[in-house]
């Protein structure tokens, strides 16, 4: 929920504390026993918005900021019964942003105007960020941990 600093109510700050930061700490203690016992992995899906945003996207972005700080708490605690580790993704192509992208006058040429703020020229699919999933919970990533994966077509490496 993007509400911006002057706009936001108290309770929008708590629904974004609840859904955004709160319920991956209650679901990561919740599995922590289950986890111990198979040297498993909490993947923990957060934002590019951790990394940088834009104006109006507070208080979302803060709590997308704060996962990364549970990302390390969690892999220096847990650790190393537990591994994790984070995902950041930029511009994923999802019903969501469709929405987002209809909300313009021109949705195409938005829609192309937001795909080439990208070097690699597309948006992400969500199949993607699943299979950075199923890699950082294999056996090839078990050096992983404590870190955040931003994934974002190169967008944070291009000035803008």
């Amino acid at each position: 929920m993007f509400t911006g600093a002057a706009n936001t109510t108290d309770e929008d700050w708590q629904k974004n504390i609840e859904l955004n930061l709160a319920s991956h700490w209650k679901l990561s203690k919740l599995c922590k026993p289950y986890l111990e016992k198979n040297n498993g992995v909490i993947i923990i899906i957060t934002s590019n918005h951790a990394y940088s945003t834009i104006p109006g996207c507070f208080p979302y972005n803060v709590t997308k900021t704060a996962l990364t700080g549970l990302v390390r708490s969690l892999a220096i605690e847990w650790g190393p019964l537990i591994r994790t580790v984070g995902i950041a993704p930029g511009f994923i192509d999802t019903p969501g942003n469709h929405k987002w992208f209809d909300s313009f006058m021109d949705t195409q040429k938005e829609r192309e105007r937001t795909i080439d703020m990208h070097p690699v020229k597309k948006l992400g699919t969500t199949e993607e960020i699943g299979g950075w999933c199923v890699f950082l919970a294999s056996e090839y990533a078990s050096f992983a941990s404590g870190t955040t994966y931003l994934i974002d077509g190169g967008r944070s490496a291009l000035m803008q």
